[in-house]
């Protein structure tokens, strides 16, 4: 046990040390000091382009959505963030499939589970049972998934100072989609949601959603989308006004260039003409929110 536990500490101290010393996907976001933070998954990584917003808004912006990830991430992420920097504005990409897949993904900030109170408590919920958490009693544990980004990133350091990225190719004529009958909402993820916004006014900094784009092969070519994204919509905007926060609708119905498959790359993801699109709108959105007011950065 003791030559385990030395084994540990010294392997654990190492792969940490080179951790916070690598550009992941993770650590980034943290050294940023943007006016402006882009929170979400792919929809909001592979949408929002920073250059393009930052020219016309004149602010600073890091896009730190990431793919596969949900709001429980994103508000651990945003508390780490917010404890060495305070952004003038959060711009939350919300979207169905985070409210329907019941999905927990906050296990991937156990690297710095030990820097803020709730994020431990964040990553211990992904846990199966509650015996697994005293895993991370161990300084390795925290860092298994991550070794190889870490060694990656310090051979080969992305040059991508701003998180996003692009995605080129388009649609297929047709593929199979899953349109579901039934609509389970994961109210977990709705809280992580009000947590958010709480932590952005706690300290001083302004927050809006932003609804993005998905292509329905039966339903987009006649304006028209099905009953379950009219719903979530719905849901989302009622969260909105419960927390006085604005919501922009990016989706087809806001964009109506988004009824058009060629700005797609598949159906939940535009393609880089579309996110060409969706950038000058975001953009041009929040300067008309700052001119009437409704918000202040």
């Amino acid at each position: 046990m003791a030559i385990f536990s030395l084994l540990d500490y010294t392997l654990g101290s190492a792969i940490k040390s080179l951790y916070y010393k690598s550009p992941t996907y993770f650590n980034v976001p943290l050294l940023s000091r943007a006016d402006i933070f882009i929170m979400g998954n792919s929809v909001g990584r592979n949408h929002y382009n920073p250059r393009i917003i930052s020219k016309i808004l004149g602010l600073s912006v890091y896009n730190a959505a990431l793919g596969g990830i949900y709001y429980d991430y994103n508000y651990g992420l945003m508390r780490l963030i917010a404890k060495r920097h305070r952004p003038k504005l959060w711009v939350v990409a919300v979207n169905s499939n985070s409210l329907i897949t019941f999905k927990r993904t906050a296990s991937q900030l156990a690297p710095r589970l030990n820097d803020d109170p709730v994020v431990k408590d964040l990553v211990f919920k992904t846990q199966k049972n509650s015996i697994e958490k005293y895993r991370y009693i161990s300084k390795l544990i925290p860092f298994n998934q991550t070794i190889l980004t870490t060694i990656r990133g310090l051979i080969k350091p992305k040059t991508n100072d701003n998180g996003f990225e692009a995605l080129d190719g388009h649609l297929p004529k047709f593929t199979s989609q899953i349109i579901p009958e039934e609509l389970n909402i994961d109210k977990y993820q709705l809280g992580m949601l009000r947590n958010m916004v709480a932590t952005a006014r706690e300290i001083g900094s302004d927050i809006i959603f932003v609804m993005a784009p998905k292509y329905f092969y039966n339903f987009s070519p006649y304006h028209k989308k099905p009953y379950h994204e009219a719903k979530i919509m719905e849901i989302y905007q009622n969260l909105a006004d419960e927390l006085g926060v604005v919501l922009l609708d990016h989706s087809a119905s806001g964009i109506p260039d988004f009824y058009e498959a060629r700005f797609f790359k598949d159906q939940g993801h535009l393609n880089r003409a579309g996110a060409k699109i969706i950038s000058n709108k975001l953009a041009e959105d929040i300067k008309f929110l700052l001119d009437s007011k409704k918000i202040n950065l």
